[in-house]
Parts: structure tokens; sequence; C-alpha cells
């Protein structure tokens, strides 16, 4: 079997290929949101996200940021159209965002690569007793505050289902133990559409 991996976020929909090949699809940012737009719109509140000074800030603030974001080429003018100024204040308004603004350290789009046996990741059936697969990926942001530390996933869905994503988030925050020696960060989504935080516990 051999195992081709794109983006630990597609593990969400990992699907079986022709010839025992096993495909991980690069995943829609829309999450089942119908059209274009809403990719779109995922698109630039990443791009956003990953460019915007971490404070608290109103709406208006935060208009002001995201247009000297696409102004200083670090976004698309398109993108800062797309972008909601209000769903990013409110994420500064939230648990994990108050949290992270206070973060002695705060790292955003961090890559990462983890080697993992197959039989973890896929049905027991499809995977060889030998094989394994590389997974490679970004996380959106992690910090280490009092509490220790705390990985954060940005979503722009309309379904605000963070167990959906508890596969992906279980590897990031393997990742981030890997780079801190972390010992089981905590695990956050935010939900820009519905201004929602769901920490993920562990089972």
């Amino acid at each position: 079997m051999k195992g081709r991996y794109r983006d630990a976020e597609a593990l969400e929909d990992t699907r079986a290929g022709d010839g025992g090949d096993y495909d991980f699809p690069l995943p829609s940012l829309s999450d089942g949101d119908p059209g274009a737009a809403a990719a779109q719109r995922g698109t630039a509140m990443h791009a956003c996200m990953q460019h915007i000074p971490f404070r608290a800030m109103t709406a208006s603030q935060a208009r002001a940021e995201i247009d000297a974001l696409a102004k200083n080429g670090l976004i698309t003018p398109a993108q800062a159209r797309e972008a909601d100024e209000s769903a990013i204040a409110g994420f500064f308004a939230s648990v994990p965002g108050r949290r992270a603004l206070a973060a002695p350290e705060l790292y955003r789009e961090t890559k990462f690569s983890l080697l993992r046996r197959a039989d973890t990741l896929l049905p027991r059936e499809a995977a060889g007793v030998d094989d394994e697969i590389l997974l490679q990926g970004v996380i959106d942001c992690f910090f280490r505050d009092g509490g220790g530390w705390a990985v954060l996933d940005f979503k722009d869905t309309r379904r605000a289902d963070a167990e959906a994503h508890r596969r992906q988030l279980e590897i990031y925050a393997e990742a981030v133990e890997a780079m801190t020696g972390a010992r089981e960060p905590e695990m956050w989504v935010y939900f820009f559409r519905a201004g929602k935080a769901v920490k993920l516990d562990r089972v």
C-alpha cells in the first residue's frame, strides 16, 4: 500500500483510491457550504488571522487592520473585502482569544511533519502492518500561558461541530507536543460564523 498525504486537515475526509492507494484530498475550507464564495471567505479569514496584530479590537478597528494588510500586500484586496471584521473582533473577545493575547509565547501558521503508523489513521483492513504515513500540515495557532500549551484552529463553517474536527486537532496537539515537549496541550476550535469557541476534552 502506498500512502499519499497532502494536509492533516484532510484526514477528516479520508477515502480509498483505486489499486490500493489511499489518497487524502485537500479539504474545502467551506466544509460543506455550497459554492465558491464560502471557500473564498474561509481563505480570506485564515489569511487575515495569519497577519493581523493580536490585540483586543472593535469591529471598526479590525476593518482598519484588514485594510492595512491589503495595502501592505499581506492579503489581496479581494480577501480584504471577503473578511468579516466583526467575526475577527469577536475572536479576540473569546476565552481562547483573550488567552492568546496575554500569552508570552504564541505561534501562528506553523508547519509540521509527523510520521505515523498507517493503522492509527486508516481502517484496519486498509493499513499494512509496517506501513507509515507522513503527515504534513499547518497549525493555525498555538500558545503557552499560565494554563499550559493550547492548540487553536479557526473554522469558518456554518456548522459549529467541534467533534467533527477532533481527529485533526489531536494530530495538531501531537505535533505541538513534539515541538515543545508539552504534555497533552488543550485543543480549541473557534467558529467565526457562530462566534463560538469550543474546547475539546481528551477522551
